[in-house]
């Protein structure tokens, strides 16, 4: 499937490039585009970015989830989507004046002056959320750092709302779009933006991450894989291409705050650990010889079962732990999760997913790691007493979402929590654990 969408995005492109050749004027040209909602049936990420800059005021797909990367890079450029309308076909909405509300995820049509006032009120933030961090309601602490992509658009945002630092730097954006690679010195500032939006605070980047769903031209025109979500990708790809990783891992450390913590994406084990490893260290000793040097903290992803299943031989190697709930979910679970077809089948709430959260706590615990939890999971507030239950104290989660989480935990007692989770972990469905949590 990862394939096939590869290539529907090529061709997608290659239309809407001859379009242009032969009429200018088409409404193919994405300059025609300025000020309206698109409606697709779906959305790919290398066309984000040109949709961004002529400035078109939403999306609304067919295809893809929530979770989905596409949805991710709308989210961060401030750009409303809704996916998955599968209720209400692409022809009743066309020509017409619609609302995309990305509260309930839904799109509305011929809608009231009421309907838009009721999507125009601001959020007011609790000052006292914004000013410190939150413990929960029996006082213990917790952190809540933000998850972003654009450090220009979303970390001032995510600053001002009162994240704790950031739980997760997504840096593909920097990536994706460009026609060549990006520069040291282009990275570097990008980064210096975020380091000095946040200085004096926990920031966690992680290394380039790039996969079948966020193509780049020197990803897509130079790889042929059967199934590119599991092929050369992520660390597997900067080991391959070290020349990328030299110029990111440059521009991170010239960049670096006092306290930053470098995250490697996609490690199964040792294997590419130890590979990344003696790559990286000739490129901070050749910084430390220009009288570059900071005292910076590894981490990993936890995303792929195999690192968790052999966590207890990695857990005191590194600094922190980002668990990435939407892959970990995928991989585990043999599930895709931007396809809506097994959708009922992705589900946070599977037994081995809270069995593999309760182990990765208790040995980060015992090595006095930190943990954080990423990914849509991390937001969702239903869940959350479970999570708080399975002894996880650290979120990053979408700026936007902070103030929710934040109110959400400081309701929560732990010892109730704790009593709920070893409850959930006694049962043998998502069903039945969903059912404990209402």
């Amino acid at each position: 499937k990862a394939r096939i969408n590869d290539l529907n995005d090529l061709k997608q492109r290659f239309f809407q490039c001859m379009a242009r050749m032969h009429d200018p004027y088409s409404t193919e040209s994405y300059a025609n585009l300025k000020d309206k909602i698109i409606l697709c049936d779906q959305i790919f990420p290398s066309e984000i970015i040109s949709l961004r800059d002529v400035g078109i005021k939403g999306v609304v797909s067919l295809s893809g989830t929530a979770a989905s990367h596409a949805e991710i890079l709308l989210e961060s450029f401030g750009i409303p989507s809704v996916s998955c309308i599968n209720d209400m076909p692409i022809h009743l909405m066309e020509g017409k004046k619609i609302l995309i509300d990305t509260f309930r995820k839904d799109v509305i049509l011929n809608y009231t002056t009421e309907d838009e006032k009721l999507l125009e009120q601001p959020v007011s933030p609790n000052k006292k959320i914004i000013a410190e961090q939150i413990k929960l309601k029996s006082g213990e602490p917790l952190w809540v750092g933000a998850t972003i992509n654009n450090p220009y658009l979303e970390a001032p945002q995510a600053s001002r709302i009162g994240a704790d630092g950031i739980g997760l730097f997504r840096t593909e954006i920097g990536f994706i779009g460009h026609t060549t690679l990006p520069t040291e010195e282009e990275l570097y500032l990008e980064y210096q933006h975020l380091f000095l939006t946040f200085a004096n605070k926990e920031i966690y980047i992680r290394l380039l991450d790039l996969g079948s769903d966020k193509l780049a031209f020197f990803q897509e025109n130079k790889t042929k894989e059967e199934n590119p979500c599991m092929g050369n990708r992520s660390t597997r790809l900067l080991i391959h291409r070290p020349d990328i990783l030299r110029t990111q891992l440059r521009a991170i450390i010239r960049a670096a705050a006092k306290d930053t913590t470098i995250i490697l994406p996609m490690i199964s084990g040792w294997m590419e650990l130890i590979q990344i490893k003696k790559i990286s260290e000739k490129i901070i000793e050749e910084l430390k010889t220009e009288g570059i040097e900071r005292n910076i903290k590894w981490g990993l992803m936890v995303e792929v079962p195999s690192l968790v299943e052999k966590f207890e031989t990695i857990v005191e190697h590194f600094d922190s732990f980002n668990i990435g709930s939407n892959d970990l979910t995928q991989y585990t679970l043999a599930v895709d999760r931007n396809n809506k077809d097994v959708a009922a089948y992705y589900r946070y709430t599977h037994p081995s997913i809270l069995s593999m959260l309760a182990k990765l706590n208790r040995l980060c615990k015992e090595k006095n790691k930190k943990l954080i939890l990423c990914g849509e999971m991390s937001s969702r507030v239903d869940l959350l007493p479970l999570i708080i239950g399975l002894g996880i104290r650290n979120f990053s989660v979408p700026y936007k979402k902070i103030i929710a989480v934040k109110s959400r935990l400081m309701e929560l007692d732990f010892h109730s929590c704790q009593e709920l989770a070893h409850k959930a972990l006694q049962l043998s469905t998502p069903d039945e654990i969903e059912a404990l949590l209402k």
